[in-house]
C-alpha cells in the first residue's frame, strides 16, 4: 500500500530554504569575512592613508558579505532539521501503532535504518561539509520479524517538495513478505556517479542498499545505513529463513 503525498506542494519559505540549499554558493560568508579581518588588519597596522582608504572599503562591503550570506545560508544542519520534523510523525506513527499484535511478534529484533536515494527520482545533489554527497530524497524503513514475515513501513521523503505543516511531499510504503518468498538478505554497497546542482560536476555518491532477494529476483531494495545493526538484522533474517526449509 502507497500513499503519495508530492501533489500541489505550496511553495512555502520552507520549501524556498531547501531548494536553495542545493543552489547556493559557500564562498560569500568565507570571502565576507576575510574581507573584515583584513580591514581590520589595516586600519591597525596601516601606515599610508592608502590602506585606511582600502580598508574603509573593505570592512562595509565584507560586512554585507558575511550578514547577506549568513540569513540567507542554509545549512547542512537545518536540512537534517527540517527532514527530522517530517520523519518524526511517521516514527511515532509505527513504533506507536496499537494494531501490531505483539503477541505474533516472533522476537524483538528490528531495524531501524535509512538513507539517501541515488537515482529515481533523485533530481537535486550536493556535497556537505563533512564531504558526503547527498541528494534530495531521502528513505526510513521500520522493519519487524512477525512469526511468519517481515513487515516493512518505509517513508520516502522529498527534502525540496516537503512541507511539515500540511504533510505534503512524502510516500509511504508498508509491506507484508513472507519467510517462505525470501531466499537471502544483504547489503549492497555502491558508488555511484551523480551531478552536483551547483556547478555541474561530477561527483561520486557512497551508498548502501539492503536487498532482500526472493526466487524471482529482488523483493526489496531499501536504502540503509551500512552499520552493525544492518548486518545482524539480515544474518537475523538468513537464519529465520534457513530454520523455516
Amino acid at each position: 500500500m502507497a500513499t503519495n503525498g508530492t501533489a500541489r506542494q505550496p511553495r512555502s519559505k520552507r520549501r524556498k530554504d531547501t531548494l536553495r540549499y542545493y543552489n547556493q554558493s559557500d564562498w560569500m560568508r568565507p570571502t565576507g569575512l576575510g574581507a573584515i579581518i583584513a580591514a581590520v588588519v589595516l586600519f591597525y597596522f596601516g601606515w599610508t592613508y592608502v590602506s585606511y582608504i582600502l580598508a574603509s572599503l573593505l570592512m562595509p562591503g565584507g560586512l554585507f558579505l558575511f550578514f547577506y550570506a549568513s540569513v540567507r545560508h542554509t545549512s547542512d544542519a537545518d536540512v537534517e532539521k527540517e527532514r527530522e520534523t517530517l520523519l518524526r510523525d511517521f516514527d511515532s506513527s509505527v513504533t506507536g501503532a496499537e494494531d501490531y499484535d505483539h503477541a505474533v511478534l516472533r522476537q524483538p529484533a528490528s531495524l531501524l535504518t535509512d538513507g539517501w536515494i541515488a537515482d529515481g527520482d533523485a533530481r537535486y545533489f550536493r556535497r556537505t561539509k563533512g564531504g558526503n554527497v547527498i541528494s534530495d530524497r531521502f528513505v526510513r524503513s521500520h522493519l519487524f520479524f512477525t512469526r511468519d514475515a517481515l513487515l516493512v513501513c518505509a517513508r520516502e521523503v522529498s527534502i525540496t517538495e516537503m512541507d511539515a505543516d500540511t504533510g505534503a511531499g512524502y510516500t509511504d510504503r508498508t509491506m507484508r513478505i513472507p519467510f517462505a518468498d525470501i531466499r537471502s538478505a544483504g547489503l549492497d554497497e555502491e558508488r555511484v556517479r551523480v551531478t552536483l546542482t551547483k556547478g555541474g560536476k561530477p561527483a561520486t555518491m557512497s551508498t548502501c542498499t539492503l536487498v532482500l532477494t526472493g526466487a524471482a529476483g529482488d523483493l526489496l531494495r531499501l536504502p540503509a545505513r551500512n552499520d552493525m545493526d544492518a548486518s545482524a538484522f539480515c544474518d537475523a533474517v538468513n537464519r529465520r529463513v534457513k530454520e523455516g526449509k
